[in-house]
């Protein structure tokens, strides 16, 4: 799910999806062994679980408990704009709750590989992948809501000066569906005084039983080059190989916060000129980052050559792994790894947005 902060990276609309949807958890090239007649698997991840799972469990059948029901799976991110998440049940021995090991053997579908935009040409496809726990009747696909900006809702709040913010995700369909949020803000805290529809269209995790919240799985259906974006984005100097990787993530600490800022804006500062030098413009950077050209939105074709060039500039001063929010790092040996999936209604992988608290938000 695409975190709004991610309007600051360096990367334009359509790469920055692209990148979204490269975060990874595990790398375990396999092949087939032809002297046993064995399949290896692809990518094989080992965890364990905490936390208990909702108690608003569904029944398990005759013979066994709700919880022993629950299994690791799969989620993989949309590729595109306006797509579902999509649930793959993997092999699995051991049980959830408890100690697992999980084992792919096919690539993953089609559908949920991104394709590099034209201006970057050279890059891999790739998938993003949660590992997550489901009951056995859990949904094949989860829809995401697709977030509007902030708006004034025009209904005044108790205690708050003014009107609150409304804040609204909706479907991709011909009759969406959609939930809204009034957060109300004082000048020391906000707080959410309203909200209304299905929640599940802001955080689809609410459907699943919890997640593993530092690790993703990236795939990758061609090698990155070291000079690619993809190596770039996930601090891999000597590039990435075909295949499933396991990548851990983190947020960032205040002073790299800072330095990625002053990366980002240097970034665009180069992206301009050089856009200004080779289109005989006089443009800011300032107003290309926002997107505005001479006081209204810039077409869309000066937006892509501009993020481009700032892609490349962001390359060249080593600005941070990952954009302003994340720093990631590719694991070489996914199962060597013991991966920790927490169950409970408030498990959420760490690149989801409300998985960060606001630090001025009511409690």
């Amino acid at each position: 799910m695409i975190d709004p902060a991610t309007h600051r990276r360096c990367s334009h609309v359509n790469t920055k999806r692209y990148f979204l949807s490269c975060i990874a958890l595990a790398s375990a090239c396999g092949s087939s062994d032809v002297s046993l007649g064995t399949k290896q698997p692809l990518l094989t991840l080992i965890g364990t679980t905490q936390g208990m799972a909702s108690p608003a469990a569904p029944d398990a059948g005759a013979g066994g408990s709700a919880g022993s029901s629950l299994a690791p799976v799969l989620v993989f991110n949309p590729a595109s704009a306006g797509a579902d998440l999509l649930v793959v049940e993997p092999d699995v021995e051991g049980s959830v709750p408890g100690d697992f090991t999980l084992r792919v053997f096919e690539p993953p579908p089609a559908e949920v590989l991104s394709v590099p935009p034209p201006e970057l040409p050279g890059e891999p496809r790739v998938a993003l992948a949660y590992l997550a726990a489901a009951y056995p009747d859990h949904p094949s696909a989860i829809e995401v809501g697709r977030p509007s900006e902030p708006s004034q809702s025009g209904i005044a709040c108790e205690g708050c000066p003014g009107t609150c913010t409304r804040h609204e995700w909706c479907s991709i369909a011909l009759d969406p569906r959609c939930f809204e949020e009034d957060v109300c803000c004082t000048d020391e805290c906000c707080r959410v005084v309203r909200s209304a529809g299905d929640e599940s269209l802001r955080n689809p995790w609410a459907l699943l039983e919890g997640v593993v919240e530092r690790h993703v799985v990236l795939y990758l259906a061609e090698p990155a080059r070291k000079d690619s974006r993809i190596a770039h984005g996930y601090g891999a100097s000597e590039g990435i190989s075909r295949g499933y990787h396991l990548v851990s993530t983190r947020l960032l600490t205040s002073s790299e916060e800072f330095e990625q800022s002053l990366c980002l804006e240097r970034a665009f500062q180069v992206g301009a000129e050089r856009y200004n030098a080779e289109y005989g413009t006089e443009y800011l950077p300032e107003e290309l980052q926002s997107g505005e050209c001479g006081g209204a939105r810039c077409p869309q074709e000066i937006l892509d050559e501009v993020h481009r060039l700032v892609d490349m500039a962001c390359i060249e001063l080593d600005c941070l792994a990952g954009g302003r929010n994340y720093v990631f790092e590719v694991l070489p040996d996914s199962d060597q790894e013991r991966l920790s999936l927490r169950l409970g209604p408030d498990a959420l992988p760490i690149l989801h947005p409300r998985s960060r608290r606001d630090p001025n938000t009511c409690m």
